[in-house]
């Protein structure tokens, strides 16, 4: 078995990261592509809180890097996810930085796995297209990362929903729908 089994996306439990992929075969909106993004990673956060000793992570974090790595030897399942938190722990002694930290590293592994996929395809023909879709992907994804945070921080033993959106977001997803209505409308009106 890979050490990173949950990270790769041929593993039998990577079906919503799978789905994602497709989406990004498909061209889909760059909207509906961050709202499965922020999906997926809601249910990887899910994952850390149901498999992961998160409540003692979290502490060690604040108390530093040694701290973390001792917990981390504890974690037989998901112990990639933990190598994480021991990783960052290096960079900070703040938990939510460091959750924030794993699930931005959980979707730039996966973004990689679909670089690997789609680059050279006729959607994305050259790596710098697949980079440029991605940074937006990754841009846009950057405020849901900090609230499932700030979630998962404020009680490590409850598995964080999906982030409300914001107006802003509501807004541009209303726009665009408004737009499609208005192009099919005017097909069907020209026919």
């Amino acid at each position: 078995m890979a050490e990173n089994e949950t990270l790769d996306l041929g593993h039998r439990n990577s079906g919503r990261w799978r789905r994602l992929l497709q989406r990004f075969r498909d061209g889909e909106h760059v909207d509906d592509i961050v709202r499965d993004a922020t999906r997926c990673l809601t249910q990887s956060s899910k994952g850390l809180v149901k498999r992961l000793p998160l409540p003692e992570l979290l502490e060690a974090v604040s108390r530093g890097p040694r701290e973390v790595q001792a917990v981390v030897r504890k974690c037989a399942k998901w112990r990639h996810y933990a190598q994480l938190f021991e990783h960052s722990s290096h960079l900070t002694t703040n938990p939510q930085a460091v959750v924030a930290f794993v699930l931005r590293a959980t979707l730039d592994e996966f973004l990689d796995q679909f670089g690997h996929e789609l680059i050279g395809s006729q959607r994305y023909p050259t790596a710098l297209s697949f980079r440029v879709f991605c940074d937006e992907i990754r841009s846009r994804t950057r405020e849901d990362i900090v609230r499932l945070s700030q979630r998962i921080c404020s009680d490590p033993q409850q598995p964080p929903r999906m982030p409300a959106r914001s107006p802003q977001e509501k807004d541009r997803e209303q726009q665009r729908l408004y737009s499609l209505s208005l192009r099919q409308t005017g097909t069907r009106n020209a026919r």
